[in-house]
């Protein structure tokens, strides 16, 4: 998994290449809770997110909890549609803004 960041008018945008499984949830955990004190709005790019398990879902609930805890908002855009259908099945799409 990797993972860059910017920063750019209060919003942390985030690109995320590779599976976004129990390997790599606790990186992108780690990343999320970094930049949540950075900006108030995240929009993650996951253009290149092959795959979400279950550990990724919590990463995102983590980053959900922290930036909601800001008054922010998390949007996910360019994932494909396995993705989609994973974040849309466990009801996390009603907590992001899916672009």
């Amino acid at each position: 998994m990797e993972i860059k960041g910017t920063l750019e008018n209060n919003i942390v945008k985030l690109v995320l290449n590779g599976r976004l499984d129990i390997e790599n949830a606790m990186k992108a955990e780690q990343y999320f809770l970094k930049y949540a004190e950075s900006g108030k709005d995240f929009e993650l790019d996951f253009a290149g997110v092959e795959y979400i398990a279950s550990a990724g879902i919590r990463a995102l609930l983590t980053l959900y909890r922290a930036v909601e805890s800001n008054e922010g908002s998390v949007s996910i855009k360019n994932a494909n549609e396995q993705v989609k259908k994973v974040l849309e099945e466990t009801n996390f799409a009603e907590l992001f803004v899916i672009k």
